[in-house]
């Protein structure tokens, strides 16, 4: 990744920017997800705040998890 003035400076189509993210730990299982969504939904809060945005301006929202079968991308 680069800085938005570094990649506008050397004339490079800006084509996303990254605008903040969280990562957190609920201590349930090490490769299990709850199947509530709690400790995804609240890293999800937590990265929406990190970013200054609400929820309608967010059009991708990659979620990377330890897990083998369950990583997902969340289109919000």
């Amino acid at each position: 990744m680069e800085s938005l003035e570094h990649a506008m400076k050397r004339g490079a189509p800006i084509i996303a920017e990254y605008m903040g993210g969280a990562v957190n730990c609920d201590a349930y299982h090490m490769t299990d997800p709850r199947s509530d969504g709690l400790g995804v939904s609240s890293c999800i809060e937590s990265s929406l705040e990190d970013a200054g945005v609400s929820p309608e301006e967010v059009l991708l929202f990659p979620l990377m998890q330890s897990s083998y079968h369950d990583e997902t991308c969340l289109i919000l």
